[in-house]
């Protein structure tokens, strides 16, 4: 208290510890013993007599009752010393008890539980079960405990409950992240199966696989909702965490489908561009280059015009679908190129010149096997299809 912040106990009490002798195995000398204490209460002469004059309160007898009842009133209501009755610590003492075997059954109950959890299932009706754990774990306890003194036996409760709680909660969250984990894989899944073929709608199958993998996180999460009372726990959380995580698949799974339809055009118009290039290469007319560029560039809309519809079903805007066809172009225009290059090598003009001066001489204007007769000139017919294949070597070269 206030101003006796210096003062130790012995300026207020005079305290003294004895011992006994065992009294079974020692009942003489107990006895002794206890004359000797008997001397402390009975001889005034004793030096260590109990009731010195000293100590004398001048309490009557008669008001000695009220006197000690003030004091320990004094006592019980001073908040430093907080002391519980026997009554307190006798509930304390049970109720701790109980609460230890109702959570020894509580856990017994929830332990097949925690396995499949950590190992990423989803372990079916678990919020109805574990909610079953709890509410007969709370009855066990209330059962023998409310017996006991009210105050400590609602505090306990509460204790029991927050520590079941924070158990549950340890499965209420693997079980959102399982369902997390499931509805994922299953949305991936789902765009994997339907986007096969150059017909499907990829916003419509997004749309159409997000309702499905959310519809089944929403049927899982229900059945925790029940475990959601008198507590602070959300689902929320997980829930918009899953919308984003399925927002970023579809997103990079868009990307993906861009650019595997970018490449499928690119290897149509490679293709294209070689039959093309062959084509006219072997023909070698005085317009080669002129035939090549435009047959280039009908091959290139067509494709361009293709892309362009593919884009918009993947929501595709304006800017992403010119981005797509510049790309389209560039790639496009490399194939050329490198056709072209590939065909003008040395080793292929020398085989395609052959094969051009072979036709020419073997074959007459209607493509039928010529028939030499003895007076024909070969030698005038050679040199006509040498110099003909000779013009079309320099025009191929004029690349």
């Amino acid at each position: 208290p206030e101003g006796l912040e210096d003062c130790s106990i012995t300026d207020f009490f005079d305290t003294m510890f004895t011992a006994l002798p065992h009294k079974i195995l020692m009942p003489a000398k107990f006895d002794e013993s206890v004359d000797v204490l008997r001397n402390r209460f009975m001889d005034k002469r004793d030096e260590n007599y109990v009731f010195k004059p000293r100590y004398h309160k001048r309490i009557p007898a008669d008001g000695f009752p009220h006197y000690a009842s003030a004091i320990w009133e004094k006592i019980i209501t001073n908040r430093d010393l907080d002391l519980p009755t026997q009554q307190e610590l006798l509930a304390q003492y049970r109720c701790d008890e109980i609460l230890n075997a109702a959570y020894a059954e509580f856990m017994t109950g929830i332990k097949p539980f925690q396995r499949p959890i950590e190992s990423g299932k989803v372990v079916d009706e678990l919020g109805e079960r574990m909610q079953s754990y709890l509410v007969e774990a709370l009855a066990a306890f209330d059962k023998n405990a409310s017996r006991y003194h009210q105050q400590v036996y609602q505090r306990k409760r509460e204790e029991m409950l927050a520590k079941c709680h924070a158990t549950l909660h340890v499965l209420f969250l693997g079980q959102l992240k399982n369902l997390h984990k499931r509805a994922t894989q299953q949305f991936g899944n789902i765009l994997q199966e339907r986007m096969t073929g150059a017909t499907y709608d990829f916003l419509q199958v997004v749309t159409e696989a997000r309702a499905v993998v959310l519809d089944a996180f929403n049927a899982g999460a229900k059945v925790l909702a029940i475990l959601l009372e008198n507590t602070d726990w959300t689902i929320e959380d997980t829930r918009e965490q899953l919308e984003e995580d399925l927002s970023e698949i579809a997103a990079q799974r868009r990307v993906d489908e861009i650019n595997k339809m970018i490449g499928t055009f690119e290897k149509t118009i490679r293709k294209d561009v070689d039959e093309l290039v062959g084509l006219h290469l072997n023909e070698a007319k005085p317009d080669l280059w002129k035939s090549i560029f435009n047959g280039y560039k009908q091959v290139e809309e067509e494709a361009e015009a293709k892309l362009t519809e593919r884009a918009e079903r993947f929501g595709a805007g304006e800017s992403e679908q010119k981005d797509c066809a510049i790309r389209l172009r560039r790639r496009g225009w490399e194939c050329l190129s490198k056709k072209v290059c590939d065909e003008l090598a040395d080793n292929m003009v020398l085989v395609k010149l052959r094969n051009r001066l072979e036709e020419k001489f073997r074959y007459d204007e209607q493509g039928l096997p010529r028939v030499w007769k003895p007076e024909d000139d070969m030698d005038s017919h050679f040199q006509q299809a040498k110099d003909e294949v000779s013009r079309g070597g320099r025009r191929r070269h004029c690349y």
